[in-house]
């Protein structure tokens, strides 16, 4: 092999090198992160669950600090009844927020009607709501979109305040948010993988 051939093949190897090296472009001309695949999802998952865990953490926080207030003590009576009784009760209140009812009633009747209880499903609500708030903002735009998203949503005054009662609001902003994922996951062109 002369030294020409040689220099061909390093000139080649290095080519190949820094072609790997190069981001990638999707199909709509958006970069692709220079990390390997298999590190890929450690990092989405970051940008997603770190907010999410943010937002809950926040909602613990004194959790059971403030008396129930007169929603809430709607939802504890209601919560607490039993056969026609909770049927009634739950009719009688509009009907609207029938499952979160029987929900409750379900928590209520195997680990007590305590004030953790009754507030911990809309804290865990909020959790979700930040977290598909992320994915959201993955799908759509990438990670830093994601982050920030998922910051703004978890730090929401108003999203913290009902994360840290018992009523269903929170819960409507988490099935608000999955129902916005689940549209731009339908309309989304999909890929087919051919080049």
């Amino acid at each position: 092999m002369d030294l020409g051939t040689s220099n061909a093949i390093a000139t080649d190897t290095q080519g190949t090198a820094a072609t790997a090296q190069r981001p990638r472009r999707a199909k709509d001309g958006r970069r692709r992160p220079r990390w390997p695949a298999g590190d890929r999802w450690l990092g989405d998952a970051a940008v997603v669950a770190i907010p999410a865990l943010i937002g809950g953490a926040l909602c613990l926080i004194d959790i059971t600090a403030r008396s129930l207030g007169f929603d809430e003590s709607a939802t504890a009576s209601i919560v607490s009844e039993h056969g026609a009784a909770l049927s009634h009760a739950i009719a009688h209140d509009g009907g609207n927020m029938s499952g979160y009812y029987v929900l409750m009633h379900a928590l209520v009747s195997l680990f007590g009607r305590g004030m953790l209880v009754l507030r911990l499903p809309s804290a865990i609500a909020v959790a979700v709501a930040v977290a598909v708030t992320g994915l959201l903002g993955l799908r759509l735009f990438g990670r830093r979109a994601a982050l920030v998203a998922g910051l703004l949503t978890a730090v929401s005054v108003s999203l913290v305040f009902w994360g840290q009662g018992a009523r269903s609001y929170a819960l409507l902003v988490a099935f608000s948010c999955a129902s916005f994922l689940a549209f731009v996951a339908l309309v989304e062109p999909k890929d087919d993988g051919a080049g």
